[in-house]
């Protein structure tokens, strides 16, 4: 079971994936360095996210594919 999409990214080492779970962000902060790490965590997990849909969608296209080429092969209806 995953969190997110993130997460595949991490198993390789438990050390790290404990480093990234375990930072607890202020979100009512000014300081820049926060909001930049916040920023690009949430550009990365949103661009791993829109690769999953892609990828989601075209493996549908070619189930569909398959189904239509089993129906035409053994006359299925």
């Amino acid at each position: 079971m995953t969190r997110d999409s993130t997460f595949k990214n991490f198993m390789r080492g438990s050390q790290q994936l404990d480093s990234f779970l375990n930072k607890s962000y202020p979100l009512f902060t000014y300081d820049k360095n926060i909001l930049f790490e916040l920023k690009n965590w949430a550009y990365n997990s949103s661009r791993n996210y829109r690769v999953i849909v892609k990828d989601i969608a075209t493996m549908r296209a070619k189930a569909h594919e398959v189904i239509d080429a089993l129906k035409k092969e053994y006359n299925l209806q």
